[in-house]
């Protein structure tokens, strides 16, 4: 008995060292930033970054952490205007889109990767908090209408609770259920030894190569063909690489899923739309088109789903009062295939195109 117990306690002990080590080791490293050490490391990076970005003259080179950057953006120089969308509309600025060139003095394009309806609650309560926001233009991906579309926004879940409290009531519990899910997630990667090689990676390599700030010396001017760039006013270029490429790839193939929306996300987007009206800011949609190729409907599924969307979207607005420019339709604005970059981007400077057409 006594064999069994100092075994027991032998092995608790080797346990316990080998834990402390792994989650001294995770913390120091945490290559996804999911603990405190590393996070609070992007953060004062974002904070460097957007500093630098406004003060630049012709921008920086683009880098990945563009949610913490686009929160730094939005406390480092309040703007009158700003645009949020995913990817689709992250090149929206005035110089390409006549409505914000005609109703904005200043502009904050606050678009992020894979942007979703969490992205939007977390970032628009802080645009609102800034108290000088007047209009808000929203680039709506097709996925803008259900919950969790990704998990990305969890790199600012704190954000999204405290927005969720202040424009979307009805959201705020299952937001504080989700983001409690991700600190306990964050803990047990913290003792995690699956997690550990990555860890010891990120310690091996040092400071995070993402973590540059390289000021553009001209306007567009990318210092090598597979940099992206970040305007001073937040909107982005596509890597001049990737543009060229778009005549000799194939377009992805659409699913009707992309455009499948929630009706009680459709409910909230209705309060969310009020709150911000009754805190000054205005609402605008802005519907991206996409490829023509999507449109000649060889799959019939996925031309009634981006219908059904579209006019879900529309009779929003009109319950709302609020504008609606473009379709997802690219021949309702005019728009061949040569305008688009792959299946869901057009090139920024035909955003002119998707002004024309107001609802």
């Amino acid at each position: 008995m006594r064999r069994t117990t100092r075994y027991i306690a032998v092995l608790s002990v080797v346990l316990l060292a080998t834990l402390s080590i792994a989650a001294t080791i995770n913390i120091a490293g945490d290559p996804y930033y999911l603990l405190f050490l590393q996070s609070a490391k992007r953060d004062l990076f974002a904070a460097h970054y957007a500093q630098a970005l406004r003060a630049s003259s012709y921008g920086l080179v683009y880098v990945e952490q563009d949610r913490p950057i686009k929160r730094a953006l939005i406390r480092t120089e309040a703007a009158e205007c700003a645009a949020f969308g995913s990817s689709e509309g992250m090149g929206l600025s005035p110089d390409n889109f006549p409505p914000a060139a005609a109703r904005c003095q200043s502009f904050a394009n606050l678009g992020v990767t894979l942007g979703g309806f969490e992205d939007f609650i977390a970032l628009a309560a802080l645009l609102a908090d800034q108290q000088h926001a007047k209009r808000l233009f929203v680039v709506v991906s097709p996925w803008f209408f259900r919950a969790r579309a990704n998990t990305r926004w969890t790199q600012i879940s704190n954000d999204v609770v405290r927005g969720a409290k202040s424009l979307d009531p009805a959201g705020f519990l299952p937001a504080l259920a989700d983001v409690a899910h991700v600190k306990i997630g964050a803990v047990s990667e913290a003792v995690s030894l699956y997690y550990l090689p990555a860890s010891l990676a990120s310690i091996w390599r040092g400071a995070d190569p993402a973590f540059k700030i390289v000021e553009l010396t001209a306007r567009d001017g990318a210092p090598t063909p597979g940099d992206a760039i970040t305007h001073p006013d937040g909107s982005h270029v596509f890597a001049p690489s990737w543009v060229a490429a778009r005549h000799h790839q194939a377009i992805e193939e659409a699913h009707a899923d992309r455009a499948a929306f929630a009706p009680d996300i459709v409910k909230r987007w209705d309060g969310v739309i009020e709150r911000l009206r009754e805190r000054g800011i205005a609402v605008t949609f802005v519907i991206p088109p996409y490829h023509p190729q999507m449109w000649l409907c060889d799959r019939p599924s996925v031309c009634k789903a981006f219908t059904d969307l579209e006019s879900e979207i529309v009779a929003l607005a009109r319950r709302r009062n609020v504008p609606v420019f473009g379709s997802y339709d690219p021949a309702r604005v005019g728009l061949a295939a040569d305008a688009f970059i792959d299946l869901n981007h057009i090139d920024p400077v035909h955003f002119d195109a998707v002004a024309g057409l107001l609802r």
